[in-house]
């Protein structure tokens, strides 16, 4: 037995304040008295000489009717005894010491603080659910114990004090209070020992196991099983459904409601009364456990059908009223039901939250999270153990799973888990349901697609939003008394707010206020038009390609792009080789050729093609003419391989393999055997067929019409004959290089084959190539995260520094301000912004001058400047330079220094023109403004012809006049008496014409009033 010597500590006076303070707010009768330290040296008295005054161990018993079984019997009643308050202050100083001395198990709620009701049945609805979940069975025991209050013994309380270490006088303290303890032990053999005994008849049992058949005894007696029974006033049902505490809490609300009708429906008492008792009392019985309620429709719906029910009988109006429920909670000030029931599981989740890690809400929670992190350790440990470390890591499924295996372990540490910084690891669970699923896999892939396309569109609405904020920002932000412009922020804010549409019209209507009237129709327009940009074209696209992806799979597009292919060779036809002064000049060479032939010898002349063969045949040929035979023949070997190319791809009926005119003269003086007509006619033959096994290959006007199959698409005729046309391509680029000596020489002084030029494409098309071939094997090596490979490999090295250029002159540019009107925030007064300027410049300077000399400005193959995109890259280009050498220091209004500030904010756009996936975003979107043109101008023209057809038929026509009795507008003159109307009040004479109230009103003819009478019901 443990036996402390420890006095008790005399009452302070900050020990009787804390209780006090939680004393009702009344009048005191002294206004400078303050009974803290006359009740401190009174309870250090009554503890000294352990008295208590007679008037302490008095006390009035009243006993309230448990509303069970007949009133008539004693047993059916609850007594609570009436104690002075001096008692209950020096109560709670006795509790509050012992309580800091023994500790009480979480289990105890009514003993913990911070812990009620709530707590438990939050408890009792977990440990349901979790059984719930796993498929097994819970058995719940409902004890009572019989006379628990009168039957303790009582030196038992005495006795477990002294265990806990309670100083002796503490315990002195509590045998002055009160003559017997209340100490109640819980189950059935150790109630016994402490005289406790088990009231057997109003014992239940529950289980969630219909199926089970077995019973429950308690001392040879079977306990009774029930599928319904109320713990702390919350109905628990074994089939663990919610609509019986749904109906219970209902009841419950209404019988509280009939207890109070007569003041609720008294129209004698003010409505806000009515609120506030309705709030205080009726509500919260109805919202009783509402924290551990799952947040379903149904259960939402029963709750506001209850509650507007109520409100109609406190209104006294009915639904023949056709009074809304808006108007009947405004009326009274009363929030819905369903929005509190949200905010009290709200309040729940961050009092659970905020909950000693031992409370019971807690322990539940901390236990289920424990779990699940134990079991996707395991799951971690197996994969790692079946694949090994290398394996397991090779995956980036894997990669992830054991990132949240380690931050979910890191939130199981008590200082780490306070803290709710690793907890975002477990919510990110979620996401692992999409591999799980093959199916939820496949149908996020289908509306995300590979990612290129929606994040294409993204990219493209964020630089858009990005470019109108800039500009709208250099457009407003000297307005007067306009704040939604004043920084990048709020001017981006307020353009985003137009894109989302909420809202937006009050934006641009306070934008128009606080401009100058002579630009409000400039402003509109430019609003107006950047809202329908913005929701008819930018976010239909997303709209589109969700359900482009939606509609077939990316191999299916594949395949159909394929055949869409077909089409394309019929842009590159197949023109015979036409009379041009080289034909002219390879037929003069003949004839020289021939009247000079007699002085050569045919020994001779072979013998010069043959070294001319063995030219051609080096690696590096140079070209070098030795007499007009060379000549001669080199442009007739390309004629003739020209002919024969074209005779391929043509009808058979049309094949011939020598079309030359000069191979006819020619042939005059070559015997019949020197000729090889058969064998290039054999070769010709052969690689007909050879094209014709992999499809028919020949043009669309001459092939033979066949219809494919539904579903078949001939793929090799398909590269086939996309291959032919890039040969096409090349070879009448190469005939032009041949006939035009200044063709593809930039600015026409570079030369074709320049070291400069050289050394500029070096540097323009170097790139990262994200494939690798095995040198031994020949096949390409897989390499690690190969998207990012690819991502790296989708630009040139130029063009992604000068993406990231780009890119930090936007950044610099956000910082720009015309605000504090210092100046500091501004580029000419800020040398930190002036560096990217000038560094954006240089590099873009580098940039274009490289390119040109790489591939030319105009006309030639790859010239730089070859569609609207490059013409704005040149635009943006000369604008930054001008301002650069500019850079001016005051800027005014609708000046050309603002224009010129403007004009800088198209800067963004250079990543449209460097990325390929943004730029095919904005050639498609260019593509379709036809078509959205046409739509628009159909839907102006319906709009006017609807118009004109209103104002026709009912144009002025709906007008009226105030007053009932005038019927024309000519008599809609003068004044005249209005009867006055109060909304649920008696007015005198109200069925009398004579006596009812009346006011005189001037009478107007307007469209209102028929509109009024067109709506009433």
């Amino acid at each position: 037995m443990l036996v402390t010597s420890a006095r008790f500590d005399a009452v302070e006076r900050n020990d009787l304040v804390s209780e006090l303070s939680d004393s009702s707010r009344g009048q005191r009768k002294f206004k400078y008295w303050y009974p803290a330290e006359w009740l401190a040296k009174f309870f250090n008295q009554v503890a000294a000489e352990k008295k208590v005054p007679e008037c302490w161990r008095q006390s009035t018993t009243i006993p309230i009717w448990k509303k069970k079984s007949s009133p008539a019997d004693c047993s059916n009643y609850r007594p609570i005894c009436l104690l002075l308050h001096s008692v209950k202050i020096f109560e709670r100083i006795v509790d509050g010491r012992i309580r800091d001395i023994v500790q009480f198990t979480s289990n105890q709620c009514g003993f913990v603080a911070g812990c009620g009701t709530v707590d438990a049945i939050y408890a009792t609805c977990l440990l349901v659910k979790k059984h719930r979940e796993k498929g097994r069975p819970v058995y719940l025991a409902f004890v009572d114990l019989e006379k628990a209050f009168d039957r303790v013994p009582r030196e038992v309380i005495w006795y477990a004090l002294r265990q806990h270490g309670v100083p002796e006088e503490l315990m002195e303290c509590m045998r002055i209070l009160y003559s017997c303890p209340k100490k109640v032990q819980a189950w059935c053999d150790r109630l016994e020992q402490f005289g406790l005994n088990l009231n057997v008849k109003k014992v239940e049992y529950l289980t969630t196991d219909v199926t089970e058949s077995g019973s429950i005894k308690v001392n040879g007696v079977e306990l009774p099983r029930t599928s319904l029974f109320k713990y702390l006033g919350s109905a628990v049902a074994s089939d663990g459904k919610l609509m019986v505490e749904m109906n219970s809490r209902v009841s419950a609300a209404w019988f509280k409601w009939r207890s109070l009708t007569g003041v609720l429906r008294d129209r004698k008492i003010p409505e806000q009364l009515k609120s506030k008792i309705y709030r205080a009392v009726v509500r919260p019985v109805a919202m009783y456990g509402a924290e551990c309620w799952p947040a379903t429709k149904e259960v939402e719906t029963r709750l506001s059908v209850m509650e507007t029910k109520l409100l109609r009988w406190m209104a006294g109006v009915t639904r023949m009223d056709r009074i809304r429920n808006d108007v009947l909670r405004q009326k009274f000030g009363v929030a819905p039901i369903a929005g509190k029931m949200r905010e009290a599981r709200l309040r729940w989740y961050g009092h659970v939250l905020r909950g000693r890690e031992d409370s019971v809400r807690k322990i539940g929670l901390k236990f289920e999270v424990i779990c699940f992190t134990v079991l996707f350790n395991i799951e971690a440990a197996l994969k790692v153990i079946g694949n090994g470390w290398k394996g397991y890591l090779r995956r980036g499924q894997h990669k992830f799973e054991l990132i949240l295996c380690v931050g979910s372990t890191l939130n199981l540490i008590r200082p780490l888990y306070s803290m709710n910084i690793f907890t975002y690891f477990q919510v990110f669970r979620i996401v692992r349901l999409i591999k799980a699923s093959p199916m939820l896999e496949d149908f996020v892939y289908k509306i995300f697609g590979p990612g290129k396309k929606l994040g294409g569109l993204v990219i493209f609405t964020m630089v858009l939003l990005f470019i109108t904020s800039a500009i709208s920002l250099q457009l407003f932000c000297y307005v007067p008394n306009l704040k939604k412009f004043t920084t990048f922020p709020m001017a981006f804010m307020s353009m985003f707010q137009i894109i989302t549409q909420e809202g937006w019209t009050d934006v641009v209507v306070e934008i128009l206020r606080a401009t100058n009237d002579s630009m409000v129709p400039f402003v509109a327009i430019y609003f107006v038009g950047y809202h329908l940009l913005v929701t008819l074209i930018v976010l239909s696209l997303f709209v589109a390609v969700i359900l482009d992806n939606l509609e077939m799979d990316e191999e299916l597009k594949k395949v159909k792009q394929l055949k869409a292919r077909e089409q394309v060779t019929s842009e590159f036809p197949l023109p015979k080789i036409r009379d041009s002064f080289t034909r002219q000049f390879a037929d003069e060479a003949e004839r020289n050729g021939l009247e000079s032939n007699n002085d050569v010898e045919p020994s001779i002349n072979r013998s010069i093609l043959r070294r001319g063969a063995n030219i051609r045949a080096q690696r590096k040929v140079r070209m070098r003419h030795i007499g007009h035979i060379s000549s001669r023949h080199i442009v007739s070997s390309l004629l003739d391989e020209s002919n024969r190319n074209r005779a391929l791809y043509c009808d058979s009926n049309q094949f011939i393999p020598n079309l030359g005119r000069g191979n006819l003269k020619n042939s005059k003086g070559i015997p019949m055997g020197a000729r090889s007509r058969g064998f290039q006619s054999m070769k010709g033959k052969n690689h007909m067929e050879g094209l014709k096994e992999n499809g028919d290959v020949r043009p669309s006007d001459s092939a033979p019409k066949k219809e494919p199959k539904q579903g078949e698409i001939d793929i090799k005729a398909l590269q086939q004959k996309r291959a032919h046309a890039e040969i096409t391509r090349n070879r009448i680029e190469e005939e032009m290089r041949e006939n035009h000596p200044l063709f593809d020489r930039p600015l026409f002084a570079v030369g074709r084959d320049s070291r400069l030029r050289i050394l500029c494409q070096n540097i323009v098309y170097a790139q990262y190539s994200p494939e690798r071939i095995d040198p031994v094997t020949g096949k390409q090596i897989v390499l690690k995260y190969k998207q990012l490979h690819d991502f790296i490999g989708l630009m040139t090295y130029l063009d992604w520094a000068m993406v990231f250029v780009t890119s930090l002159s936007c950044w610099s540019m956000l910082f720009e301000s015309p605000w504090p009107t210092t100046g500091e925030n501004l580029i000419f007064n800020n040398p930190y912004l002036q560096i990217t300027e000038y560094l954006y410049v240089v590099s873009m300077t580098f940039e274009l001058m490289v390119k040109v000399i790489a591939n030319g400005l105009f006309f030639t193959p790859k010239a730089v400047v070859k569609d609207v995109g490059d013409i704005m890259t040149f635009f943006i280009y000369f604008t930054s330079v001008i301002y650069l050498l500019w850079m001016p220091s005051h800027v005014e209004i609708n000046s050309w220094a603002q224009l010129l500030m403007i004009m800088r904010a198209m800067r963004p756009l250079r990543i449209y023109t460097l990325v390929p996936h943004i730029r095919r975003v904005v050639v498609e979107l260019c593509r379709g403004f036809k078509e959205i043109l046409l739509v628009t101008i159909l839907l102006i023209v319906l709009m006017f012809v609807f118009a004109s057809f209103g104002v026709q038929i009912v144009g002025g026509k709906l007008a009226a006049c105030n007053d009932p009795t005038v019927t024309a507008r000519e008599n809609c003159t003068g004044v005249f008496e209005q009867k006055i109307f109060v909304t649920r009040m008696e007015v005198y004479g109200k069925n009398d014409d004579k006596l009812h109230p009346k006011i005189l009103v001037p009478r107007v003819w307007s469209v209102l009033q028929t509109a009024e009478k067109i709506s009433t019901p």
